[in-house]
């Protein structure tokens, strides 16, 4: 195995719940740049199996795992797995269906780190909230708690590339992504 494969084997893991391959493509670059392995699972199904096969610092989990159906919720069925098969991994909602109600609910019933809108989404605010949640969750959970025999070797890291040099020329019709992208 090549050098960087073997550093990438030993990240320590994220996994992206999302049904939308626009965002599972953002969320999967952003939490790459800050050093982590990111499996994606696009159903409730899907991330269940993840969550039984490995262990996750973090997860972040959409709402509504069905295209246009504002009304789906398999998000809080995913957190319940996290909650059963993962409970050393830091959960963060991610939502277009917020409510004040739901916010409450994901913190204190689903055990969620935080709750983040669709609509407002900050790349850097998400920085923020992955950092603080990845500080918030145990280091040796590097292989499934069913096996870990050993505290793990420490894993390997890349910096984050927060910026880069140059410009870019967005072109999208949709204020929301043209913000989204711009940031």
């Amino acid at each position: 195995m090549a050098a960087s494969q073997k550093d990438r084997h030993n990240l320590p893991r994220a996994l992206v719940v999302e049904d939308d391959r626009g965002w599972q493509h953002i969320l999967t670059e952003l939490l790459s740049d800050m050093g982590l392995r990111v499996d994606v699972a696009s159903d409730l199904e899907a991330a269940r199996v993840a969550l039984r096969a490995h262990p996750y610092r973090v997860a972040v989990i959409d709402l509504s795992l069905r295209p246009f159906d504002p009304h789906n919720q398999d998000g809080l069925r995913v957190l319940e797995a996290v909650q059963r098969h993962a409970p050393t991994c830091v959960p963060i909602l991610l939502t277009g269906y917020a409510t004040v109600d739901l916010a409450v609910s994901v913190l204190t019933r689903f055990g969620a780190f935080t709750l983040l809108r669709k609509e407002t989404f900050s790349r850097r605010e998400f920085r923020d909230v992955v950092r603080r949640a990845l500080a918030r969750a145990p280091l040796n959970v590097l292989t499934p708690p069913a096996t870990q025999t050993k505290a793990p070797a420490p894993a390997a890291t890349r910096p984050p590339r927060d910026s880069a040099l140059g410009r870019a020329l967005i072109v999208e019709d949709d204020a929301g992504w043209q913000h989204l992208l711009a940031e």
